[in-house]
């Protein structure tokens, strides 16, 4: 018994030695777990979404949708194998009430997934940019960059980058869309602090004198949305920052007398509500519209009404006024200079305005 007593003491002096050495065995941190579990569902989602975006569609066809919802880009062999007809198949509904007849395709799939890759070979191998009523550029002109962060004039880079495709694949830039135009055009669709994509529609030859007739008015006299110019006369300092950009761009042009003449009576509104404004606040949206008719007017050859020439005429203290974007910026750059707080109304840059 003695013996027996002690071989085990032996036994388990050299386990302690041993595991006091080497350690103790490895087991997976609960990072890793937690890694694995948001693995595991984001596979499950996809699997969700793979079988409720292409039910029933061939293995080859739900190989490529599982690597577009991965980020990943297909080649032109493996997309060129596919089937007759595969890339423009529709294999969902995704408006099966409103617009029964839009299809979900592959195309589909890689604006959905954000993935400007697969969308390009899948542009280059043919399968249609302008399905669904040109919805490609309806999702694209919305498409914000999820960085975590809520600036003044977000990054939409990769949003125009599928609506360039798009616009290279044969997309008319005065296109309409009955799901996603809302109230009106797609100008006036695009998201108003998307300076990027509004630029982009603008040099591509969309019409921002444009009257768009609301969706499923067939009346004889339908009624029409205010154009994008005419939405574009308050006197919020984001507006006069966007305006004041398109004009430096050289892109305050066309239109006819008459649409000149309507814009200039919005002005004109804006300008009488404005002339008594005081504070930093206020006299910030003043110092804001000056910028933009001073380039504005002299674009389209229109004179200041006596409103609009009194409120030119405001002087406004040298601390006060200022945009966001510093020229040749087009998006708030990286860092909290350009945070969308209360705390944070007004810009710095005065683009040498004295």
């Amino acid at each position: 018994m003695k013996r027996l007593l002690a071989a085990a003491v032996v036994v388990l002096a050299a386990a302690l030695f041993l595991y006091a050495f080497v350690g103790a065995p490895e087991r997976p941190t609960e990072s890793a777990d937690a890694a694995e579990s948001i693995e595991d569902g984001r596979m499950d989602d996809m699997a969700d979404a793979l079988a409720e975006r292409f039910p029933g569609a061939a293995e080859d066809v739900t190989g490529i949708a599982r690597r577009i919802m991965a980020g990943e880009t297909p080649g032109s062999a493996e997309l060129a194998a596919l089937p007759a007809g595969a890339l423009d198949q529709s294999f969902s509904q995704p408006f099966p009430d409103r617009a029964p007849d839009y299809r979900h395709t592959l195309l589909r799939e890689a604006v959905v997934s954000r993935n400007i890759g697969a969308a390009r070979e899948l542009v280059a191998a043919g399968a249609d940019a302008r399905l669904n009523e040109d919805e490609m550029a309806y999702l694209a002109v919305r498409m914000e960059t999820r960085d975590g962060q809520s600036v003044w004039w977000p990054d939409f880079a990769l949003g125009t980058e599928f609506l360039r495709l798009w616009l290279e694949a044969g997309g008319d830039p005065n296109a309409t869309n009955r799901i996603h135009g809302g109230s009106g055009n797609l100008l006036v669709s695009t998201e108003p602090t998307n300076l990027e994509g509004i630029l982009t529609l603008l040099e591509a030859g969309t019409d921002p004198w444009a009257r768009p007739v609301a969706a499923g008015d067939t009346s004889d006299e339908p009624f029409r949305y205010p154009s994008f110019f005419l939405r574009k006369t308050d006197s919020a300092l984001t507006t006069s920052e966007l305006t004041f950009q398109i004009a430096r761009a050289g892109l305050y042009r066309g239109g006819t007398a008459e649409d000149r003449q309507e814009l200039l009576a919005e002005y004109d509104n804006t300008a009488r509500n404005n002339l008594n404004a005081s504070g930093p606040d206020g006299l910030a949206h003043v110092w804001g519209m000056q910028m933009a008719l001073r380039e504005i007017l002299p674009a389209l050859e229109l004179e200041p009404t006596d409103a609009i020439a009194q409120l030119l005429a405001i002087e406004i203290p040298d601390d006060v006024g200022g945009f966001w974007l510093a020229p040749g910026e087009i998006r708030s750059p990286p860092g909290d200079a350009h945070a969308l707080r209360s705390d944070n109304q007004r810009g710095a840059e005065r683009w040498d305005d004295r």
